[in-house]
């Protein structure tokens, strides 16, 4: 640090006036001069360069901010971590960090080096498996979570809070929460945006086995719930699928769990497709609707096992409600319908990200632990990334 001679100092409360102005000027020369990590006080301000800088995340970087060296390295996303992990260990008492900021500054990005700073702290085989698990998790949580927005093309629309789990010092597993995903996103897109990431590799990449389970997989352009951007990546989706087919296997997700969540996704799509019109003799009723001809709800009560397509149908345009004991059946109006369609669609999707945090925590959770000890031995350190 340091204000002498023009230079900004690395913390800014060092500054001789700290406001606005002088903060954003010193902010803007460190930027300038490469330096996109800046202090105030304890807390940690980045700015993204929007470009990858690889020496600030090698391993020759990651090396300045080990256990054993001193706290008062350069500012970084490391040094953070590392004193989480001193605090931790020395203070006994559970750590978090706050990642905050708005969206496209970087908070996924950081949260991850954050992450992997933490855990590398771990020595031996046991520790490295874990790490590779909870490192494992994240490319599931994003595919299913993440979306392009017009700000970022790999935009978090949910929040979540990963919580890596100690006994008595030792690494042992992790467990995470997550709030508020964006599910209007399933059914609706802004013309500059897309649907989450994994409905985009689903389409391109799903592999035959699959395909011929499911029987009804069309191309993307079929489907209504891809309605924002043009979306001209089908060979990354391609292999963004084959990759996250194989993280699921690595994470120990089973067969017939892998073949579950195609036919849900298979599925949600699938009922954006079903579309209604007006009810009634020659279609004249304002408060009725139906199911167009053709449309394919055949094919959702198939790939979901529904049974019969007419029962689906009639859920979908009647609305039952039981008054003392007697049940009523009022018919739903088009506009009524279609955010009933959207409705069972959106809650499907949620559904399945809500399961798969669920299992993701049975595969991190802290195995073998004492129970009656547990308790008293166990600490944290949690990281808590709020969505733009």
């Amino acid at each position: 640090g340091g204000g002498g001679g023009g230079a900004t100092p690395e913390n800014l409360v060092e500054l001789a006036t700290l406001d606005e102005r002088t903060m954003v000027s010193a902010l803007e020369q460190r930027y300038a001069n490469n330096d996109i990590y800046t202090y105030v006080g304890d807390i940690l301000l980045a700015i993204n360069p929007y470009t990858s800088v690889p020496a600030l995340y090698n391993k020759k970087t990651a090396s300045t901010y080990q256990v054993v060296k001193s706290v008062n390295g350069p500012p970084h996303i490391f040094a953070i971590a590392q004193k989480a992990y001193k605090n931790l260990m020395n203070l006994k008492t559970n750590q978090c960090c706050l990642i905050s900021g708005e969206s496209g500054a970087g908070k996924t990005e950081t949260a991850k080096y954050f992450l992997a700073q933490l855990l590398q702290f771990e020595l031996g085989t046991a520790a490295e498996a874990i790490e590779a698990k909870i490192l494992g998790t994240q490319p599931i949580l994003e595919a299913f979570g993440n979306a392009k927005t017009a700000l970022n093309n790999n935009s978090s629309r949910f929040g979540k809070y990963i919580e890596i789990m100690y006994y008595n010092g030792v690494l042992v597993g992790a467990s995470m929460e997550k709030y508020l995903l964006e599910k209007s996103r399933v059914a609706r897109q802004l013309e500059q945006e897309n649907n989450f990431h994994v409905l985009h590799y689903f389409v391109s990449g799903c592999k035959k086995e699959y395909r011929d389970m499911i029987e009804c997989l069309h191309s993307a352009d079929r489907y209504l719930y891809f309605n924002g951007a043009p979306r001209n990546r089908v060979a990354d989706d391609k292999m963004e699928y084959d990759a996250l087919l194989k993280v699921f296997v690595e994470v120990g997700f089973t067969k017939n769990e892998i073949e579950d969540i195609h036919t849900i996704l298979a599925g949600v799509l699938a009922i954006g497709n079903i579309r209604f019109k007006q009810g009634g003799e020659g279609g004249e009723d304002e408060d009725a609707s139906e199911v167009v001809a053709g449309s394919t709800v055949e094919e959702v009560a198939a790939v979901l096992g529904l049974g019969a397509p007419e029962k689906l149908a009639t859920a979908l345009t009647c609305k039952t409600n039981i008054v003392n004991g007697e049940i009523f059946i009022k018919t739903l109006t088009v506009h009524q319908a279609d955010d009933a369609r959207d409705t069972f669609a959106k809650t499907m999707y949620e559904n399945l990200f809500s399961w798969l945090v669920v299992r993701l925590n049975t595969i991190l959770a802290a195995k073998n632990l004492p129970s009656e000890t547990a308790a008293a031995g166990t600490s944290s350190v949690g990281v808590l990334d709020i969505f733009g």
